[in-house]
């Protein structure tokens, strides 16, 4: 896949964040929701980078500690 191709998907996920995250009418849940949902598309979209451009595929990812807990932060509000 090209970059503009790799960088065009990008683009489209990253449109959609200031509407799904950031709007003040949608709930903490939501919110929660919509960055998981995130979250599993920009690991999909990772994979598809050329190889020369993963010094380290785990570097985005946060430890499975920090998700729990934000999960559980998320459903004491």
């Amino acid at each position: 896949m090209s970059m503009i191709n790799v960088m065009i998907t990008y683009a489209r996920i990253a449109r959609e964040v200031p509407t799904r995250i950031y709007n003040s009418r949608r709930t903490l849940a939501e919110k929660a929701t919509a960055a998981e949902e995130f979250d599993v598309r920009l690991v999909e979209w990772l994979e598809t980078l050329p190889g020369y451009l993963h010094k380290d595929r785990n570097s985005l990812r946060q430890p499975e500690f920090v998700i729990k807990q934000s999960t559980s932060f998320a459903d004491c509000a």
